[in-house]
């Protein structure tokens, strides 16, 4: 009868993204630098001012934007839509970074939220009526305005 290790390896604790902190929901989902950068250009917050909140308060945020942007919140299925996104492609990405070694590249996981969004954005949520969720906007940045930010990529040993 075969056995299970009584241990088992660990890998690194560093963001699979900057490496720069030890990872974390809310380092991984709001402060690691790529992801505070798309947070700022999908949204408009700088995720920086919220970072002494845990990972069930940055919830308890997101689905209370007033609770973000108090008096001039953005249209609330916006705002939902593109932090759900967000955080989607991010989780996705760190698994890619951690078990298929793939290079994180910052323009690419930005590319790939916008184009969900635009994607699922044209879906129709049916019930007792229909509502058209929103595109983004047209003032939304494009990749090339971010490249310049996304200088370095991050490779994994």
């Amino acid at each position: 009868t075969a056995t299970l290790p009584s241990e088992l390896p660990i890998g690194s604790i560093a963001c699979p993204f900057c490496g720069a902190e030890p990872e974390s929901a809310v380092h991984l989902f709001f402060l690691c630098k790529p992801i505070k950068m798309i947070w700022f250009a999908m949204c408009g917050v700088r995720t920086d001012d919220f970072s002494h909140l845990s990972i069930s308060d940055w919830i308890t945020h997101i689905l209370n934007p007033s609770l973000i942007f108090g008096d001039s919140p953005p249209s609330e299925t916006y705002f939902l839509h593109s932090a759900v996104i967000i955080m989607e492609k991010t989780w996705l990405w760190r698994n890619r970074s951690i078990f298929d070694r793939a290079e994180f590249e910052p323009d690419l996981i930005y590319r790939e939220i916008r184009s969900a969004f635009n994607e699922k954005s044209n879906a129709r949520v049916t019930g007792t009526r229909s509502l058209m969720l929103p595109t983004c906007p047209p003032d939304f940045p494009s990749v090339s305005d971010l490249e310049i930010s996304f200088n370095d990529k991050v490779r994994l040993g």
